[in-house]
């Protein structure tokens, strides 16, 4: 027996139109605000901040989440206590301690240690060809089988 599952389950459903209650709440508190900011400021000291509560309640609640990665909503809580909250940086300076390694062995005269290194980048290049070359070596070997030259 087959059953159908849901794919939308993330979705939050449309209550207000096309607006979810979230959505709703910020549209309509961001008209709140500025209703009552039009209403108890003069119209010359009121219609920029108007403008720019209007601008932030339209962000609330229209911001897709793939723009920041989180919700609009988180990104702005994150600010707000970034800047609210007190920030208390010290330093404390501290003297490094030099370490003298004291070798047992003179570098000059042990012939192991004068040895180069072979860097990642070397190495790789090396396996690299000696699989080029066994692969080549199997299709050869696979071709003189068959018959093919």
């Amino acid at each position: 027996m087959q059953f159908k599952v849901p794919k939308f389950i993330e979705m939050e459903s449309k209550i207000f139109g096309p607006l979810t209650f979230k959505q709703f709440l910020y549209v309509g508190g961001g008209a709140g605000v500025v209703y009552v900011l039009f209403k108890i400021l003069p119209i010359v000291v009121s219609l920029p901040v108007i403008i720019a509560v209007a601008f932030f309640a339209w962000s609330l609640a229209f911001t897709q989440r793939d723009k920041y990665g989180k919700p609009f909503v988180e990104v702005t809580e994150a600010a707000f206590k970034f800047f609210v909250n007190t920030r208390l940086y010290t330093w404390k300076r501290t003297p490094k301690k030099i370490k003298k390694i004291e070798s047992k062995y003179d570098i000059q005269k042990d012939p192991l240690l004068s040895i180069p290194k072979i860097t990642t980048g070397k190495l790789s290049d090396k396996i690299n060809n000696l699989e080029i070359q066994e692969n080549d070596k199997i299709i050869n070997d696979e071709s003189s089988l068959l018959g093919n030259k």
